[in-house]
């Protein structure tokens, strides 16, 4: 039997996944302020985050086996953490290989396998977005002598 408190967390998932999507969206399509944009997100789901705590602590039946265990690697948490931020602001600026050189540089730290996975999904889609980028380049070249010849 599927109680309230079931129904409420399932949607809280959902809510944070489609908000961790969003922000990843943001990211690529480059949705300024980025940084600011992703911040948002990121506390909506932070809030999230509280509820489902609170639904815990009420319903322990409920939470993950991992919610009553100690972080194992809350150094590299906060690690991860900063460089998640340095390089959305490098991002943001338009520096990929700069943001591309701060993931490579973590993961040759010889992280945890979760963290060494994200900081090369980021990586590779930071060389995406920077491949894309130099193709609307010429476009946008383009696109401006045009105008200049109207």
């Amino acid at each position: 039997m599927t109680t309230d408190a079931q129904k409420i967390l399932e949607r809280l998932r959902l809510a944070s996944s489609l908000l961790n999507d969003a922000a990843n969206g943001v990211s690529a399509a480059r949705i300024a302020p980025v940084r600011g944009n992703i911040r948002t997100l990121g506390e909506a789901i932070a809030a999230i985050g509280e509820v489902a705590h609170v639904l815990y602590q009420l319903h322990p039946e409920l939470a993950p086996a991992w919610w009553s265990q100690p972080n194992p690697h809350p150094g590299v948490s906060r690690a991860y953490g900063e460089l998640l931020l340095r390089a959305s602001a490098l991002e943001e600026e338009g520096d990929f290989a700069g943001a591309i050189v701060l993931y490579t540089r973590f993961v040759e730290t010889a992280p945890p396998e979760m963290f060494r996975q994200k900081a090369e999904a980021e990586i590779n889609r930071l060389r995406e977005a920077a491949s894309g980028q130099s193709e609307r380049e010429p476009e946008q070249v383009r696109a401006a002598q045009h105008d200049d010849e109207v």
